[in-house]
């Protein structure tokens, strides 16, 4: 945890950046302005926050840094572990490398407030680096825009064509708090950022078409299919788990070592899902370490 002293009033430009094992960063009373890329890319980051007296900025209840009066969005935690965000709805801009390197981040709100993304001369973008992200935005809003011009996913609010249910109307408001439920299936069966998106996505869909039910008998009933994907099986040829032996060995190898390997598995996202043998969403030597150990009958996937 980094403590910025009271008599520190300015964070040079790039002061902080890609200080990779800072977990933590409080502001002091005194700090009252951010230079150009202070905390960017800082990868273990999880929170920031504000000693109280600090008239210059806050940090919420996520460990999100703001502006005193939440208009501007400073920086989001790159590291923080939780792939959903709610921006504000006080906020009107997002700062530059407000979101850098955020590796876990999914899913993050934008709302209609928000009408601006800073750049400055050092900065062509407020989001970069996120290789999950979606931005879940309004049509027509400057998140909308934003996302379109910098190549972004944008699943927009205000398309009411849900997993082919076509709703007329929704109610004025809806609010769903699936948080808990997520948080303990993920902690359960200890699911990848992607499958708890999916879920979280899932149960969100649900609870907002039972919120719209007329009678205590009725029902809603979700279901989610996807392909049968086995851990470790590079080559995409298992049936059973037994069958991941020697030659996934070798195509995880050629995948480290040349970037492709010969699968039966085109898709290059569920190829990197297999490879990741020890579930730490990065595909590397660990990965064939521990496949030796399941194929040799040292240890179990």
């Amino acid at each position: 945890m980094v403590v910025i002293p009271d008599s520190v009033a300015v964070i040079g430009l790039d002061a902080f950046r890609s200080c990779a094992s800072i977990r933590g960063i409080t502001l002091g009373r005194g700090t009252t302005t951010l230079e150009e890329g202070a905390f960017r890319d800082c990868t273990s980051l999880a929170q920031f926050a504000v000693v109280k007296g600090n008239t210059a900025f806050m940090a919420d209840q996520w460990g999100v840094l703001y502006s005193r009066d939440q208009t501007m969005l400073h920086y989001y935690p790159a590291g923080r572990a939780w792939p959903y965000y709610n921006v504000s709805d006080s906020t009107t801009t997002i700062g530059s490398y407000a979101f850098s390197s955020c590796q876990n981040l999914v899913n993050l709100f934008v709302p209609k407030t928000v009408t601006s993304f800073k750049t400055t001369y050092y900065s062509a973008s407020g989001i970069s680096n996120c290789p999950s992200i979606t931005i879940c935005c309004y049509k027509g809003s400057a998140a909308a825009s934003y996302a379109i011009s910098n190549s972004l996913t944008a699943w927009y609010m205000d398309n009411y064509k849900m997993q082919g249910i076509n709703v007329v109307g929704l109610p004025e408001y809806t609010v769903v708090n699936a948080q808990g439920q997520v948080q303990k299936a993920m902690d359960t069966h200890q699911l990848s950022r992607i499958a708890t998106a999916a879920l979280g996505r899932t149960l969100t869909c649900a609870a907002m078409m039972g919120s719209m039910l007329k009678g205590e008998d009725e029902s809603v009933s979700t279901q989610i299919k996807a392909n049968v994907i086995r851990q470790g099986d590079i080559n995409g040829n298992a049936t059973a788990q037994s069958d991941i032996d020697a030659s996934d060995m070798q195509c995880l190898y050629e995948l480290l070592t040349t970037g492709q390997c010969q699968s039966q598995i085109k898709n290059r996202e569920d190829l990197e899902l297999v490879a990741d043998v020890n579930n730490d969403d990065h595909v590397d030597v660990y990965d064939l370490q521990m496949l030796y150990e399941a194929v040799s009958g040292i240890s179990k996937l």
